[in-house]
């Protein structure tokens, strides 16, 4: 059976993923802090709230690329019969932690009917990194970028690196001008 370390997955990091909530997507960030639950951050008055609140069937699809994020913003049968058919991981909610304006809910994993597909779980530090190195060779700011690194990958080696050269200032070998 599938978990979530053997899917991949590092404690702390945020994910994108697609929660189905009775037939309804959408994108959310996820991250486990043990490997045994998922935590979802949810907006308050989003319909996603108010949906997971009386859903009977709650699932995280596990997308293969960005490129399925594109489909939430298709209102077609072929869109969600696509969205529908990417390896999902059934939830249940164990605990809702209301603050100003949004949720924590956490889930626990329902045991899986089949193994999953071979899934790519998708953290934005990566390609983040490539950005800030862009900017930092046209001598741009990237502090916000860093900022954001930081919570979606905490301690991870892109924070590390890109908080060294954002401390020293240090500016990397072959500058180059703006395009």
């Amino acid at each position: 059976m599938a978990t979530l370390k053997t899917l991949g997955m590092k404690k702390k990091w945020i994910y994108e993923g697609i929660l189905e909530t009775d037939g309804h997507f959408a994108a959310m960030g996820f991250y486990s802090n043990d490997f045994k639950s998922i935590n979802i951050k949810v907006y308050h008055p989003a319909k996603t709230y108010s949906l997971l609140k009386k859903s009977e069937r709650i699932a995280l699809r596990l997308p293969s690329g960005v490129s399925d994020f594109l489909l939430l913003n298709r209102k077609s049968s072929s869109a969600r019969r696509k969205l529908s058919s990417l390896p999902s991981l059934p939830l249940r909610i164990t605990r809702e932690k209301k603050s100003a304006g949004f949720s924590v809910f956490t889930f626990a994993l329902s045991p899986l009917r089949r193994s999953l597909a071979p899934v790519c779980l998708i953290n934005r530090a990566e390609m983040l990194a490539l950005e800030c190195l862009i900017d930092l060779s046209r001598e741009r700011d990237i502090s916000g970028k860093l900022e954001t690194i930081k919570q979606v990958a905490p301690d991870s080696l892109f924070a590390r690196e890109l908080s060294s050269f954002s401390r020293k200032n240090h500016p990397l070998p072959h500058r180059r001008k703006s395009y």
